[in-house]
């Protein structure tokens, strides 16, 4: 597990085509980080894993950087 230190201040992409709330741009941060060369979101239905991917997605096309997405939807 990777942990990150609460009082750091990470980058967030300005592209925000809808809006976010703390921890997704938290997590839109992680997912710019060099470092990190995978990043994976997961959560309930409505905790805004889409609105972040779009702005995450927007971010990295405006910055000319590669991006693969994938997403799993299991319906019962």
């Amino acid at each position: 597990n990777i942990t990150f230190p609460l009082d750091k201040k990470w980058e967030v992409a300005p592209y925000n085509l809808v809006s976010t709330n703390y921890e997704q741009s938290k997590a839109i941060g992680y997912a710019e980080r060099e470092d990190l060369p995978i990043s994976v979101v997961s959560g309930p239905p409505g905790t805004g894993k889409s609105q972040l991917a779009i702005n995450l997605i927007a971010g990295m096309n405006m910055e000319k950087k590669n991006v693969l997405f994938s997403s799993l939807n299991i319906q019962n």
